[in-house]
């Protein structure tokens, strides 16, 4: 398989609240787990290197989100010319509180031009906004994908790389 493109995803509670994320070792499938809070809407930039083009962006197996193209500029202010920025708000609203012990492998696909499906997942734990366990753990300023692909196939598979 060869890299096709990278992907990274930026999350911010449009309530200002942080989320965090817990290292989770072997207990769960994933080794990390990202805190999210149900009734809550979410922030999401995505950036795709080399730039491609979105056509649908779904989380979690609902609708595509309603998403538009962002400025892409580096912190310097400079235009990043082989990326490609999109930006949308998530709603948490259909999802309940996860039971202690228990957690969830959220989907998410991208479809991009040319017909290739990106899908990813990240293991989460919903909590009530109220509750201060929602708060606790290590910050997420943005999670990334490396994202390959086989010659001829339509499916990427994504590998996350890290949380930043």
């Amino acid at each position: 398989m060869a890299r096709w493109v990278e992907a990274l995803l930026e999350i911010k509670a449009a309530s200002g609240q942080l989320v965090t994320f817990r290292r989770e070792g072997a207990r769960f499938s994933q080794d990390f787990t990202v805190k999210l809070c149900v009734d809550q809407t979410y922030n999401l930039t995505l950036r795709l290197e080399p730039a491609c083009k979105l056509i649908a962006w779904r989380i979690g197996g609902q609708d595509s989100l309603t998403f538009k193209p962002a400025d892409h500029k580096t912190k310097g202010g400079h235009s990043h010319t082989d990326s490609a920025d999109y930006t949308a708000a998530w709603s948490t609203q259909e999802y309940r509180i996860t039971s202690p012990g228990q957690r969830h492998d959220l989907v998410m696909d991208l479809e991009l031009e040319g017909g290739k499906l990106v899908r990813t997942s990240t293991q989460v734990k919903f909590y009530d906004q109220k509750m201060a366990a929602s708060r606790l753990g290590k910050p997420v300023h943005a999670i990334t994908f490396t994202c390959d692909v086989s010659p001829g196939q339509p499916c990427v598979t994504a590998r996350r790389g890290s949380i930043l």
